[in-house]
C-alpha cells in the first residue's frame, strides 16, 4: 500500500520491503537511528537510489523533513546550523 499522496499502484519491490522502512525512517518523524540501521545492511544501501511512491529518493525525503540524513551521517556531511557543510 502506498503512503498518502503517492502513486496508488506503487509497490515496494525492494528485498523484504526495506525501501518502505527507509522512507518511513526518513519521513516527517525522522529516525536517524533507524536510517543508520537500514543503511548498515547491503540491501538497505542498494535501495538508496530507488524511487518511492511520490518519485522521491530516500535522501530527498530525509532532506525535506529536517535533515534526518545529516543526523544519521548520510553522505559524510556535518550538521551546521541545520545545513549541510563539508
Amino acid at each position: 500500500m502506498a503512503p498518502a499522496g503517492g502513486d496508488p499502484d506503487w509497490a515496494d519491490e525492494s528485498p523484504g520491503g526495506i525501501l518502505s522502512s527507509l522512507l518511513e525512517a526518513c519521513g516527517e518523524e525522522g529516525d536517524p537511528g533507524a536510517v543508520e540501521q537500514v543503511l548498515a545492511s547491503e540491501q538497505g544501501r542498494a535501495c538508496v537510489n530507488m524511487q518511492g511512491p511520490d518519485g522521491d529518493l530516500p535522501l530527498h525525503i530525509a532532506s525535506l523533513y529536517g535533515g534526518c540524513a545529516v543526523q544519521a551521517g548520510w553522505g559524510g556531511g556535518e550538521a551546521a546550523g541545520g545545513r549541510l557543510s563539508g
